[in-house]
Order: C-alpha cells, then structure tokens, then sequence
C-alpha cells in the first residue's frame, strides 16, 4: 500500500500545549499527574507523583482518589541492588512491571500504613543513599521493577511514569496507583472521569502513547544501515537500509538528494501484491508507479516499510498505534535523508 506525500512548506507548529512537556514540569515541580492507560489492556488511569517528592499530604491526596494501593515503580537494576527480589516467580505475566517484595523504611516510620510512613518509605526507594538494610521487608509499599527500556520495551502506565520522572531529570522512581470513580469509589475510573478529576484539581494529564511517542521522537526510531546502489526495471536508485528499534528493517530507494519539495512515496510491505502478485491487490502497480514517478525525477523518495512480525498484505489491516509507529519511522527515515 502506497501513500504520497507533496510538500506544503514549513511544517504546521506543535501544539501549544505539549502533554509530556507539561507532565514532566508538573513532576519536577513536586505535584502529581495523571497517566491515561490507552494500551487496550484496560480503559484505567493512574495518578503519578515523583518518589522523590513523596510527602505526607502528597501521598494522602493520592491514597483518597486511588484504590489505595500505592505501588513504586523503579529499575530492576536498582531493585537488585536493594535486594527486592520478585514477590513471585510463580504466574508472572510476561513483559511489563513485576511487583517486588513490600517493604517499609527502616527508620522515622511507625506502623508503615499512613500517608506519611509511606511516603518515607517512597522517598527512601528513590534516594541513592538507601541500602537494602534501609528497608524492613515486609512492609506497606510494593515495588514494581521496571525494565531499563521503560514504555519502550514494554507499553504500560508503570513504565511510562518511570520514564516521566526520568524525563523530568529526577530519580527513575515513582509511586502511584488507579484512579477510583467519581460518584462510585468501588470501581476504577475510567479516562472520561479521569480527565473530570484532572480538571478538578488542576493535575496535568498524559497518556502512555504519548511518552512512548515522546520518547521514541527523542532516544531516536531508525538506525542507518548498508547502501548499495540498486538496478530496477523504473531506473537505479541508491538502496538505503535502516534498522527500528523494534527490530524491524526498513529501505529508503532514493534518487538524488531528498529536499523539502522532493516527492515522497511510503509504502507498506505487501506480500499478496509484491511477491505473489495477487490479481484483486494493487500494492504492486502502486509501488511500481511510485518508483516510476520518482526514477523520472533527480530527486525523491520511495520509503518501502515493514509493518507487524508477519509478513504483510492490503488484507491485513493494522492498528491505530502501528500505523502511527510506522509513520513516525518514516519521519525520522526522511529527516535522516534530508539532514
């Protein structure tokens, strides 16, 4: 399937208001936020706040609008370090956040249950002077153990808000914990009444797509590979091949140098059309037309992109996020050409 694209000049302003960017002043400034579950896996909302800046009333806010049980997202690097193993090795779902032992500080805490002992408690799992004898086990807060590669390597709301507060440039640790219903507290609320709660009480509001979009824009989509100059029955074209993060390799077939105004054509793989040259998909003209209308041409781009694990075709639609995902790698694929 191919798509084209003119140039219409200079690209249109980011938005003015910047989710991740508010989130992360909100983090640092020591108030909570709240992070949108948009995965699929459950329509759900967290409230946020930066263990470093766990305090009494802080911490009291959040066990009135949540289930009240907070839970400590940091590295498994750091949980090692702190000795919190696995709570269980038994059932573990695979991928995203495992929860790690309960613990509670060692010191300045009584029962281990108020807002304030377990803020002491967050604020100690964030503070680098704490040792694993800093910490009684069991306790009142459970540890959740995030991979190094965050909403990168795993989409869920524990690693997003670990990556906020890293992005915010404080300690990759965070407490939180779902948001309970409006008008009925027996149940999570949802992201409607979460975004009401917001609104309420003046919180930022962020989504896990949106700090893996954010990320992925920052840390960098695509790795340059190999070129080779590439013979094709349109004309011969410089094969350029790039490498996602994901795994996933990609090809540029470029002519020229790429400027603002070269024509662009991205196409997603299309086994049907491409290889079998199925007679009811026109993937394989569209392609065909696309290399032709740039081979006529000193500049342009054919992005030729490959999209899920499995070979694709025109009969295998895609999701929202994975069509969004391949149209960033295009992005950064063109701004690398263009750079």
């Amino acid at each position: 399937m191919t798509t084209t694209t003119a140039d219409a000049g200079p690209a249109a302003p980011a938005r003015p208001a910047d989710p991740v960017a508010t989130a992360l002043g909100e983090l640092a400034a020591g108030r909570a936020v709240v992070v949108l579950d948009d995965t699929g896996q459950e329509d759900a909302a967290h409230l946020v706040l930066a263990a470093e800046h766990a305090t009494p009333p802080l911490v009291a806010f959040a066990v009135r609008h949540t289930s009240g049980l907070l839970r400590a997202a940091i590295d498994a690097g750091r949980a090692d370090a702190l000795r919190l193993p696995p709570m269980t090795r038994a059932g573990v779902r695979p991928g995203g956040a495992v929860p790690s032992v309960a613990v509670d500080a060692v010191r300045g805490v009584g029962t281990g249950i108020s807002a304030a002992d377990r803020a002491r408690t967050i604020a100690a799992l964030a503070d680098p002077r704490t040792g694993p004898d800093d910490l009684a086990r069991p306790g009142h807060v459970v540890p959740l153990r995030v991979d190094a590669g965050g909403v990168l390597g795993h989409r869920g709301p524990a690693e997003a808000a670990a990556d906020l507060a890293a992005l915010a440039g404080l300690h990759r640790a965070v407490a939180f914990g779902e948001l309970v219903g409006l008008d009925d507290p027996t149940r999570l609320a949802g992201a409607a009444e979460a975004r009401l709660f917001a609104l309420e009480h003046e919180l930022a509001v962020v989504s896990v797509d949106e700090v893996a979009e954010h990320r992925m824009r920052r840390d960098g989509l695509v790795e340059r590979g190999a070129e080779a100059r590439l013979p094709l029955p349109a004309g011969t074209f410089r094969a350029v091949g790039y490498r996602a993060r994901d795994g996933r390799e990609h090809l540029a077939l470029v002519r020229g140098t790429p400027r603002g105004a070269s024509p662009v054509h991205v196409h997603r793989e299309c086994a049907l059309g491409e290889v079998a040259a199925g007679l009811h998909c026109t993937c394989r003209a569209e392609l065909d037309a696309a290399l032709a209308a740039v081979a006529g041409r000193d500049d342009g781009v054919v992005v030729l992109l490959r999209a899920g694990g499995r070979a694709g075709s025109c009969g295998s639609p895609i999701g929202a996020r994975e069509a969004r995902e391949l149209e960033l790698v295009a992005e950064a694929i063109l701004a690398d050409l263009r750079g």
